[in-house]
C-alpha cells in the first residue's frame, strides 16, 4: 500500500498557545492548523521530470517478447534485483557488501553533516518481494529501489534507479543511491526548475504501535546527469546545515532531562522551483514534577521555510523547526546553573 496523494490546504484555523523564552527565541510564529502531509503547488499533478539520460548503463535481456501495446508490463522480483545488484543470485543471495550493477557501493557512507549521528545498520539476511519497490513513470519507465541493507532507525537503503521497458529487456538510464524508510513507500520525480529531484515518501512503524503513531518522512534525491546524488541540506552561505530526511509526521522525546515531548507536522507543497515546508511543532511540557497538582501544557508553533535546487545542491533558507528547538534544549541542558 502507498500513501494517497494530499491536495495542498492552507491551515485554516489558528490556535494560540503560550509559549516558553526559548521558543521565542527561534523565531517560530505562534499559531497551528491541521496539515495535510504532502501536496503539490501550482496545480501539479505529480509531475513527472521528462528529463532523463538516454545512454543505457546496465542491460537485462528477459528473454521474453513484450506486446507494445499493453500499458503494465510486470516482472518477477529476482528480474529487478538482477538488474541492479552485481553478484545477485535466487532465491534473496547478494554478494556482500552489496553494489549496484555499476560496481558502485550500494550504501551512504555518511549522511548529513559530520555532527549528525549515524543509524547502526542490521545483520544481512536474504532479500525478498518487500525488499523491492518498483513505480510506473509512464509506459515505458519505473522507478526501481531495492532495499539491500536495513538500519537501526527504520530506514533502509540499497541501489535506485530509473528504468526502462525494452521489447526483450530492461535497461537502466539513471541509477544512484537511496536512504529511507521502508514501509509504505512511495516514489516519484519531482521538477525544480530546470533540474529534477527523486523524491522517497515512506513509514516507519514500530511492532505493535498503532498506525497513528508511525513516524513518516521524505528523503530528496538530486538528479544529476545520470546519477541519483545524495547531497546535505545546504545553507545560502554553503554550510551543512542538516539531512534531506524531512519528517512529514513524527514524534519523540527531547534530551533535556526533562523528558520533555515533542510532535511534528510537516505541510510539504511543491512549487516550480522550490518546495515548500510548512512546519507545526507542538510540545507537552509538565511543569514540577514532584507537585501532583501541577498539570501539563501543550505548546504550539509553527515555521516556513524553503528548499530549492541550486548547481546540484540542495540548499534551504535555513535549518528545521525542530532542529532549531532540539539544539536550544541541548544548550539549555549543558549551560550551568546560575549562581
Amino acid at each position: 500500500m502507498t500513501p494517497k496523494s494530499d491536495t495542498c490546504r492552507r491551515p485554516t484555523a489558528p490556535l494560540f498557545a503560550t509559549a516558553t523564552a526559548s521558543l521565542f527565541a527561534i523565531g517560530a510564529a505562534a499559531c497551528a492548523g491541521q496539515a495535510p502531509p504532502i501536496a503539490n503547488g501550482s496545480g501539479r499533478a505529480g509531475a513527472v521530470s521528462t528529463i532523463t539520460p538516454a545512454r543505457a548503463l546496465c542491460t537485462l535481456d528477459t528473454g521474453q517478447a513484450v506486446d507494445p501495446l499493453r500499458r503494465e508490463r510486470s516482472y518477477p522480483t529476482g528480474y529487478w534485483m538482477a538488474l541492479l545488484l552485481r553478484g545477485y543470485r535466487d532465491p534473496g543471495e547478494v554478494a556482500r557488501p552489496a553494489r549496484d550493477c555499476q560496481d558502485t557501493l550500494a550504501r551512504l557512507e555518511w549522511d548529513g553533516c559530520p555532527s549528525d549521528p549515524q543509524p547502526g545498520k542490521l545483520p544481512e539476511r536474504l532479500l525478498n518481494p518487500d525488499d523491492l519497490v518498483v513505480t510506473r513513470l509512464d509506459d515505458r519507465r519505473r522507478l526501481v529501489w531495492a532495499m539491500t541493507d536495513h538500519l537501526s532507525d527504520g530506514e533502509a537503503e540499497g541501489p535506485v534507479a530509473i528504468a526502462e521497458l525494452e521489447n526483450h529487456g530492461i535497461n537502466v538510464l539513471a541509477i544512484g543511491i537511496l536512504r529511507a524508510y521502508s514501509q509504505n513507500v512511495s516514489l516519484r520525480l519531482e521538477r525544480l526548475g530546470s533540474s529534477s529531484v527523486l523524491v522517497a515518501d515512506a513509514e516507519y512503524c514500530e511492532p505493535a504501535h498503532t498506525k497513528e503513531s508511525c513516524q513518516r518522512a521524505i528523503r530528496l534525491v538530486p538528479l544529476i546527469g545520470d546519477r541519483f546524488t545524495p547531497r546535505p541540506l545546504l545553507d545560502a552561505g554553503g554550510a551543512c546545515i542538516g539531512r534531506p530526511f524531512i519528517p512529514v509526521r513524527g514524534a519523540g522525546t527531547a534530551a533535556d532531562g526533562r523528558h520533555t515531548r515533542y510532535r511534528i507536522e510537516n505541510l510539504i507543497t511543491f512549487a516550480d522551483d522550490s518546495i515548500l515546508f510548512r512546519e507545526q511543532l507542538a510540545i507537552d511540557e509538565e511543569h514540577h514534577r514532584g507537585d501532583p497538582a501541577s498539570a501539563s501544557y501543550v505548546t504550539r508553533v509553527q515555521a516556513d521555510r524553503q528548499v530549492s535546487l541550486r548547481d546540484g545542491n540542495l540548499v534551504a533558507t535555513g535549518p528545521s523547526l525542530l532542529s532549531r528547538w532540539l539544539t536550544r534544549q541541548e544548550w539549555d541542558r549543558q549551560r550551568p546553573p546560575r549562581p
